[in-house]
């Protein structure tokens, strides 16, 4: 408590910077797990592709590969399909 006493005012700035970096980030994160479980429900394997996104959310590292551009590709031309029809 004494360290909070003890700082000016251009340091309790910093700090709320900092936390407010830090809730931003915090809420980024859980956006973007929300965005991939939505993607989740058209995989073939959801389980395994929610797994995958909490591994990746914690910095842990991948089981996977990651970033197949062709099959990303193939998939937004079938989808790119279905809109047609």
């Amino acid at each position: 408590m004494d360290y909070v006493y003890n700082l000016d005012f251009y340091d309790v700035l910093i700090l709320n910077k900092r936390i407010a970096s830090r809730e931003e980030s915090n809420a980024k994160a859980k956006l973007r797990r929300l965005q991939m479980l939505t993607v989740a429900i058209h995989t073939s394997e959801p389980n395994e592709f929610i797994e995958e996104l909490d591994r990746s959310i914690e910095g842990e590292e991948s089981f996977d590969e990651i970033g197949d551009l062709e099959g990303l590709e193939k998939l937004k031309i079938k989808r790119q399909g279905y809109k047609v029809r």
